[in-house]
């Protein structure tokens, strides 16, 4: 307990030195400052109580982590990409293409846990299998001829639901690629001259020079 009332104190004394007191609560007494730190730490306590809670009707938490990992890391991800990789890209785009990919993945995530679809998952049951007893005496098949239940897959949004979770980065990755490249060049590309080489990937530089040769080609 007393590691995590050490952090819960230090938390809130940052949000409130580096947000509240130079904005909302300037010139406030040290008394003052106190209570506000402490009212402010145990409102973090009852936030981490209620996430905890949130977090075991999640399911696993590893699933409920890479999740969340999907939801809001893999959009950086992308935008440091789009910026090495795509000197066009401009900051109309990269904002578009984090937000778009943080709200979609959020509302996946969302309707995921919040709806009854879950994954296809391959039966264990053994119905229907031939089994094979061989002896000295005699050769036997047992065929279990029962049914198994069929799967029946969803459709539409559900179909969206049931996505595993472990795609997430990739899909979080793929909406800022792609949603910042078509508002780029729907707001005007970025000037590529104005772009710095040594701040994009060697792919870029490699590009260019192909680029170069291939005209100089054409001129001869």
């Amino acid at each position: 307990y007393s590691t995590i009332a050490a952090g819960m104190n230090s938390l809130s004394a940052v949000i409130f030195q580096d947000f509240l007191k130079p904005y909302c609560l300037k010139g406030m007494s040290d008394a003052k400052s106190t209570i506000a730190t402490k009212v402010l730490a145990l409102c973090l306590g009852v936030l981490c109580l209620a996430a905890t809670v949130g977090a075991s009707k999640l399911g696993g938490i590893l699933q409920a982590a890479l999740a969340l990992y999907g939801c809001l890391s893999s959009p950086m991800l992308g935008l440091f990409t789009l910026g090495i990789i795509f000197p066009w890209a401009n900051a109309w785009g990269a904002l578009a293409g984090v937000l778009s990919s943080i709200s979609i993945m959020t509302w996946i995530s969302v309707g995921h846990y919040s709806s009854k679809v879950r994954a296809y998952m391959p039966p264990v049951s053994v119905a229907g299998c031939g089994i094979n007893i061989t002896s000295l005496a005699e050769n036997v098949t047992i065929v279990n001829k029962s049914a198994l239940p069929e799967y029946v897959y969803p459709t539409g949004i559900e179909g969206l639901y049931s996505v595993s979770y472990l795609w997430y980065n990739v899909m979080a990755f793929a909406i800022v690629i792609i949603v910042g490249l078509a508002v780029s060049f729907a707001t005007g590309k970025c000037d590529r001259v104005l772009v710095k080489v040594c701040l994009l990937i060697c792919l870029y530089v490699l590009y260019k020079q192909v680029e170069v040769l291939l005209n100089i080609s054409e001129v001869m």
